[in-house]
Order: C-alpha cells, then sequence, then structure tokens
C-alpha cells in the first residue's frame, strides 16, 4: 500500500531529483523509496539483498555494495556533499 509523505527539501535538491528521475525514466517517489530500502538494508549488521523493481537502483546499488567492499568509505565520508558534486559535475552546475 503507497501512503503520501510531505518533505521539506531545498529547491534545489528537488530539481536535482526530477531532473535524475526524468532521465533515468523513472519517478523521485522511486528513488526516494530505492535509496531508503538500501540505507536501511545495508546498515544492519545481517545484510540483505536490495529488494526493488527499479533495475536502475538495483544496478546502481551494486555498484555501491561492490565499491564499499573494495574500499570501504571513510568514517568522515559525507554522501550528500559527494552526491552533489556528482550532480554539480554531471550537471554542470556551479554550486
Amino acid at each position: 500500500m503507497n501512503t503520501k509523505l510531505t518533505l521539506s527539501v531545498k529547491t534545489d535538491t528537488i530539481r536535482k531529483a526530477k531532473n535524475y528521475a526524468l532521465e533515468n525514466e523513472t519517478t523521485v517517489s522511486a528513488v526516494f523509496e530505492d535509496f531508503i530500502m538500501y540505507v536501511t538494508t545495508h546498515n544492519t549488521k545481517k545484510s540483505k539483498a536490495v529488494t526493488t523493481k527499479n533495475p536502475i537502483a538495483v544496478r546502481l546499488f551494486s555498484n555501491i555494495k561492490r565499491a564499499n567492499q573494495k574500499n570501504p568509505f571513510p568514517k568522515n565520508f559525507d554522501y550528500k556533499e559527494e552526491l552533489s558534486k556528482s550532480f554539480a559535475k554531471k550537471y554542470r552546475i556551479d554550486k
């Protein structure tokens, strides 16, 4: 069952999320849901497989998992900052 959720997010982040979803032929809701499923699944001691219907998310998450196994992120790693940098580079956005 789907339930509506209202979030407060920076305008720039919303624009980036919509652009990402459009380019990947999905929805912002699906991207958010896949992200939450990934984070909650992989932050437990008993890691479970990602269960998602979104093939883009599956590919992304498997790449992240593979990268973590080879070279774990440092404790002070700020994924939001790295994601922001990645989007800025991809979409040629000046911060």
